[in-house]
């Protein structure tokens, strides 16, 4: 199924049309002009360390990355024999400190010796393969997403998950499997989304040829969520979580939404004539403003998903006629500026352009969570900052997600603060520190070795 996505692809490159170029449009090329633009995902950031990263789908190593701006692009590459690669996703852990994890995943339609899963713990200047326990070891790798130390693949055949940074992979797919053609099969995934990160039961959503289905335990068992899709066998291109609602894009039938964790969706297509019969590839959000890229261009919603406008018929470029537009794959909102991944390279163009102001994080502590020394074998020195007093929680809890030590719990002064957590009598592996302050949660990896 992964090169019948593709063979797509590229059937739709051929076809899609745009309106005449908008005189007023802001759109700027900053980079990989020769390149198909797969995912997008941030790192470090609002530290010293930020960097956006760029997965395609071509020649070269497959992985580029660059500062917030975007305006220049360094090849960072994958281990060999990596040739053609496709790398549809990147995840990261630990995304607002200092030493964020990357995780890129790697499709094998072309290169099965590069494929699966691969680590970066130096923001992407060295790799690792990590896929020890995926069934096939050149398994491809369609879709990524991590809830705290938790990270998923999603695989032309079900969903994986690791909860020690790609030392072992496990199968979690019970309940995720679909009828076809008089028997079941484990569903190829398109893409993930997960509910809010502060929540005491993170969901986690999976779009399939087959609708959605969800996780509320880590992937244990799964629900197959499609009452109010127009089938069973709606296609699942993107979701997104904007508020309280759950989106869903689709091939051809447009946006869904839901309002329930999925249990229910309706279409919500209003506003435009255009969404409801386009195929979404991709939700990119700031505040209550959702961008939707599509084979239709781009449209802007500005209420959660419950009603769009349209946007962009105008990204072309100059390599092809006026006549034909850019392949939007993926879109991305860093700063005060959306980014879009294209069939040729990489666009971007302000916010404000659309009326937008850059929507930075409400935040009592300021992405400064860190620890010295990790890994350790005895103790660590947990550290943050914060700009306002409020009451605060310092905790650890193991790769279930299970509170192990109450470091600290009670009302703290803003500025600097630093907690000492003896880990003397734990079992060594990995750990999550988790801060929550004023509606605000940071977490950071910790290890503990002997």
């Amino acid at each position: 199924m992964m090169k019948h996505k593709h063979l797509l692809i590229a059937s739709v490159l051929t076809q899609i049309f745009f309106t005449t170029l908008d005189a007023n449009a802001q759109w700027a090329q900053v980079g990989l002009t020769g390149q198909i633009i797969e995912c997008f995902v941030e790192s470090g950031a609002n530290t010293s360390s930020q960097m956006l990263f760029a997965g395609c789908y071509g020649n070269g190593d497959g992985i580029f990355r660059s500062p917030e701006s975007g305006t220049s692009w360094t090849d960072v590459g994958l281990p060999p024999p990596s040739g053609f690669a496709l790398v549809f996703a990147l995840a990261v852990t630990g995304a607002s400190t200092s030493s964020p994890l990357l995780f890129a995943g790697v499709g094998g339609a072309h290169n099965f010796d590069s494929a699966g899963v691969f680590l970066s713990t130096n923001n992407g200047i060295s790799w690792s393969s990590v896929n020890n326990g995926l069934t096939d070891s050149n398994a491809s790798i369609s879709a990524l997403a991590t809830i705290g130390t938790n990270v998923f693949a999603g695989t032309d055949s079900g969903v994986y998950l690791t909860s020690n940074n790609g030392i072992s992979w496990s199968a979690v797919n019970n309940g995720f499997i679909a009828p076809w053609q008089g028997g079941f099969v484990l569903p190829f995934i398109y893409g993930f989304a997960t509910s809010e990160a502060g929540s005491s039961t993170p969901m986690l959503f999976a779009g399939t040829p087959f609708g959605v289905y969800r996780t509320s335990n880590n992937g244990t068992s799964w629900d197959h969520v499609i009452t109010g899709f127009p089938d069973t066998t709606t296609n699942i291109h993107a979701l997104a979580v904007s508020g309280s609602n759950l989106l869903a894009g689709t091939y051809a039938d447009g946006v869904f939404l839901s309002t329930n964790n999925g249990t229910s969706w309706t279409a919500a297509n209003g506003g435009t004539t255009h969404i409801g019969s386009s195929t979404i590839n991709s939700f990119a959000l700031s505040g209550s403003n959702v961008f939707a890229a599509s084979d239709s261009g781009i449209f802007l919603s500005t209420n959660n998903g419950e009603s769009w406008n349209s946007l962009d018929t105008d990204l072309n470029s100059a390599t092809y006629s006026q006549a034909y537009g850019v392949f939007i794959s993926s879109l991305i909102v860093v700063g005060s500026d959306l980014f879009a991944g294209t069939d040729v390279g990489i666009w971007r163009r302000p916010l404000s352009d659309y009326g937008i102001s850059a929507v930075l994080p409400v935040t009592s502590i300021d992405n400064t969570l860190g620890s010295y020394p990790n890994p350790f074998s005895q103790s660590t020195t947990i550290s943050f900052s914060s700009r306002e007093s409020g009451v605060a929680e310092v905790s650890v809890v193991n790769i279930l997600g299970t509170e192990v030590a109450r470091i600290f719990s009670g009302e703290l002064s803003s500025g600097e603060h630093t907690f000492s957590w003896d880990a003397s009598g734990m079992t060594p592996g990995m750990y999550e520190c988790v801060v929550r302050m004023n509606g605000r949660v940071e977490r950071m990896p910790l290890v503990v070795s002997r």
